[in-house]
């Protein structure tokens, strides 16, 4: 790797020398359009495909938008990955729904979260809606405040058809779960227990969705 790295700078150096290294394409975007974008080890004329009258001063990649533009086969291959709405009481956000929220941000998978996706002025009600209308996939952080909040048991009922069409995770974290409904519990739902099932629900995740 460091080899095929120090190739690569010695071709930067030689055909672009007025550029520098700027990563601002993610690694997962080149990994999904592997067969539309290909760097050879013994030359880098593929380089071109990125790297041409349209970089800015700033970034020698072209941006995302107007790569796809110009190359409409990285576009085909670039894969859509579903919404994730996760549905919560604001009470459990520090202690279970943020750890969750950190942790599928870290693997690249998509969430919506009330505080990243409400701004300052927003219409609460309208953005929450939204992000119900287009997810396809529901998290549910089950506690007692969970039940004791206006919100998080709107939006289950919202969600009742992404349960039904089993596009859902409940992950629970309560001591007495006599308490949770009969439309939950007849489903197989995960423990919180300190985060242990993070992986689990990452797995979960690949599996439904193919991410």
């Amino acid at each position: 790797m460091k080899l095929l790295e120090k190739k690569f700078d010695e071709w930067l150096r030689e055909n672009f020398p007025d550029k520098i290294i700027k990563r601002n394409i993610r690694n997962i975007e080149l990994l999904r359009s592997g067969n539309a974008i290909n760097f050879n080890r013994k030359n880098f004329d593929m380089i071109d495909f990125l790297i041409n009258e349209n970089s800015s001063f700033l970034f020698f990649f072209v941006e995302e938008n107007r790569l796809q533009e110009l190359n409409p086969s990285y576009k085909k291959v670039y894969t859509h990955i579903p919404k994730i709405f996760l549905s919560h009481s604001s009470l459990d956000k520090e202690k279970i729904v943020e750890p969750i929220y950190e942790y599928l941000q870290s693997r690249q998978i998509p969430v919506w979260l009330d505080k990243y996706e409400i701004d300052y002025g927003d219409n609460i009600y309208q953005k929450v809606s939204e992000g119900i209308d287009n997810s396809e996939f529901a998290i549910f952080v089950v506690t007692e405040n969970f039940f004791n909040s206006k919100w998080a048991k709107e939006e289950l009922s919202s969600m009742i058809d992404l349960v039904f069409d089993d596009n859902s995770l409940v992950i629970v974290d309560m001591k007495d779960k006599t308490d949770i409904p009969k439309l939950i519990s007849s489903r197989k739902y995960m423990e919180w227990n300190n985060g242990c099932c993070l992986n689990d629900v990452v797995d979960l995740l690949n599996r439904k969705l193919k991410l």
